[in-house]
């Protein structure tokens, strides 16, 4: 077989492997910002997350999740671009003890938690997230914008390697935009 019948068999390889990993990608588990208002130096946001059972079931194994908020303040366009005011990055992490049956909120930047005796208080809990954001300083801003996504790199080695090819890992919102003083 010459090399460019070889090649052309990899471009093809490649193209159907593409296409069953986005393929499978239809049943990753959804993450939105509905909502959010930044407001006195809180950010106030309200989540939709439908996770699905691989997610919950790493969980409920005690496997922390991490997710990382990034909160970014853009003054006025001059010749077509935005200039960044301010720039926040929070890590928030969920987890479940299984030996206390036991879910926790974790803010880890500001080493603040909230506990909750079910999964379903603690997902409606992450849903709607209110963080103090203290050196927040964008008086001029004219628009925000927030995205969430989980912090893959923090989950356990094999896991992490996994989430890579798996989309029930690819936990990451379309960035939410809205002008200031609403």
């Amino acid at each position: 077989m010459d090399f460019s019948m070889r090649c052309w068999k990899n471009v093809v390889s490649a193209l159907l492997c593409a296409a069953l990993v986005c393929g499978c990608a239809g049943g990753a588990a959804q993450l939105r910002v509905r909502n959010a208002q930044l407001a006195n130096g809180v950010l106030t946001a309200q989540l939709q997350w439908q996770p699905n059972d691989t997610v919950l079931d790493a969980l409920d194994h005690g496997i922390a999740l991490e997710f990382l908020l990034r909160v970014r303040a853009y003054g006025p366009a001059r010749l077509g671009w935005h200039s960044t005011l301010a720039r926040a990055d929070r890590h928030i992490e969920l987890r479940y003890f299984p030996l206390s049956r036991y879910y926790q909120l974790l803010d880890l930047d500001r080493h603040q938690s909230r506990g909750f005796p079910a999964r379903a208080s603690a997902l409606a809990a992450f849903e709607d997230i209110r963080i103090p954001l203290s050196t927040w300083n964008a008086a001029e801003a004219d628009r925000y914008r927030l995205d969430v996504a989980i912090d893959r790199k923090t989950l356990p080695g094999v896991l992490r390697m996994s989430s890579l090819v798996r989309p029930a890992w690819w936990l990451h919102s379309d960035a939410y935009t809205w002008p200031a003083g609403n």
